[in-house]
């Protein structure tokens, strides 16, 4: 999943170079990208799978969870957006929600995560806002954490590579 919001972007232009390393492995790899399939936040309505679905909320969520319910693995990947993820990433993270009730019908197969981010900073303490919030995520649903990317100093459109910290 990345934020991308604009095609040929520096995290457009990442979530397409992982891809490519694992579909040249022999994965199978779908991307969703956030930014271009705006979706709310989680309201926390209470409606969770009352329709049948994860969320009640009409909106692209409903292009993401049919993708996220066949995943054994999900890459989230954004931009560094006033030192944490993009807005649009983290309405489509919030969304996960429904996974997370103690009384779901059904969980997500994906057993493996990994962040990748791209910044303009040079500094690797100004990654640390998604750093943390990902960090707590494998543990909570018991996902193996794979690792995480941080790729400094790109800001003009499709200017990776950076540095990787």
């Amino acid at each position: 999943m990345t934020e991308s919001a604009r095609s040929g972007g520096n995290s457009y232009l990442l979530a397409e170079a992982f891809a490519k390393g694992a579909r040249e492995s022999g994965h199978t790899v779908n991307i969703f990208h956030s930014g271009q399939n705006r979706m709310s936040g989680c309201l926390f309505c209470g409606g969770c799978w009352s329709s049948g679905k994860p969320c009640v909320i009409e909106d692209n969520f409903d292009k993401l969870w049919p993708l996220l319910k066949q995943a054994d693995m999900l890459v989230f990947c954004s931009p560094l957006y006033w030192y944490n993820f993009s807005g649009h990433i983290k309405n489509a993270m919030d969304r996960l929600f429904p996974y997370s009730q103690k009384n779901k019908p059904r969980d997500l197969k994906i057993k493996e995560v990994m962040l990748l981010v791209c910044g303009e900073s040079w500094f690797k303490k100004s990654f640390a806002g998604p750093a943390e919030s990902y960090r707590q995520m494998p543990g909570y649903k018991g996902w193996k954490d794979r690792g995480r990317i941080f790729v400094a100093g790109v800001y003009d459109t499709a200017k990776l590579p950076g540095t990787v910290l």
